[in-house]
C-alpha cells in the first residue's frame, strides 16, 4: 500500500513525525502516512466511508526494514498435514468410516475433519458430527477435480431431492443429481452414510465409489486410476 501511494499532502508536522495524507490506486477513501524525520514510516491509517458503513484501520510499524531473525522449529513441532485432523477423525466412532480404494492420478488426500451437526446441502433439519475427507487435483486450475466425502450414521443422511436419479456403485445403493457439470448425491454403506459432491462424472464416481475401504489416514488411496 505504501509502496502504491501517490500525491503526499502535508497533514501536520511536529515532535520529529510528519502525517501526510496520500492517495492509493483502486482504494476509494482516506489514507495517511506517520513518517519519522529520517523518513521511516510509523504508522498506516486507511478509513473508508459509504452508505452502509465506515471502517478505519491502523497499522503501526515497530520494526522496520530492521534485521529479523527466524529460528526453524524442530521437526517435532512441525505439522505437515495441517489440513488432516488424525486426533478427531481417530476418536469419531459415530459410523464406520470409508475411503476409496484408488483416487485418480496426480490426485492426494487434502483434508480430513470432524462437521460437528453438519447438515449435508444445508438441510434445515438438525445435523450429525460428520467426518469430511477431500481429495483433489492441486494442479487442476478449474476446480473440477476434486471429491468430497461427508461420512455420518445413515440415518443422518439428507433426503433424497425429487430431481435425483438412482445411483449405485458397487455394492452400494444410492443417488445422485447432476447440475451444471457438477454431481451431489449419496450411498448407503452398511449402516454408513456416504454423501458426496464433486467435478467428476457419474462414470467416474461409479468407478471410484465402487470399491470402498476402511479409512486409514496413514495409507491414503493410491493415486493410480486413469479417469475416463
Amino acid at each position: 500500500m505504501i509502496g502504491r501511494a501517490r500525491h503526499p499532502r502535508l497533514v501536520r508536522r511536529g515532535d520529529g513525525l510528519t502525517t501526510v495524507a496520500v492517495d492509493v490506486d483502486e482504494f476509494e477513501g482516506d489514507v495517511f502516512l506517520v513518517i519519522t524525520d529520517a523518513g521511516r514510516p510509523t504508522r498506516l491509517l486507511a478509513s473508508y466511508r459509504d452508505e452502509d458503513e465506515a471502517d478505519t484501520t491502523a497499522v503501526d510499524f515497530d520494526h522496520w526494514n530492521g534485521t529479523v531473525s527466524i529460528e526453524e522449529p524442530a521437526g517435532a513441532d512441525v505439522d505437515p498435514t495441517p489440513f488432516i485432523d488424525e486426533e478427531d477423525v481417530a476418536a469419531y466412532d459415530d459410523a464406520a468410516l470409508f475411503q476409496p480404494r484408488v483416487i485418480p492420478e496426480g490426485w492426494v488426500l487434502d483434508s480430513a475433519n470432524v462437521l460437528a451437526d453438519f447438515s449435508f446441502e444445508g438441510d434445515e433439519v438438525g445435523g450429525c458430527d460428520t467426518v469430511s475427507l477431500t481429495f483433489f487435483d492441486p494442479d487442476d486450475e478449474e476446480g473440477s477435480g476434486y471429491l468430497s466425502l461427508y461420512l455420518a450414521p445413515a440415518s443422518c443422511a439428507s433426503e433424497r431431492p425429487g430431481s435425483a436419479d438412482d445411483f449405485v456403485a458397487g455394492p452400494n445403493p444410492g443417488w445422485i443429481e447432476l447440475e451444471e457439470g457438477f454431481a451431489t448425491g449419496a450411498l448407503t454403506v452398511g449402516s454408513t452414510a456416504v454423501q458426496f459432491d464433486s467435478g467428476l462424472s457419474d462414470a467416474d464416481l461409479t468407478t471410484i465409489l465402487a470399491d470402498l475401504v476402511p479409512l486409514d489416514l496413514a495409507n491414503p488411496p493410491a493415486a493410480t486410476l486413469a479417469l475416463g
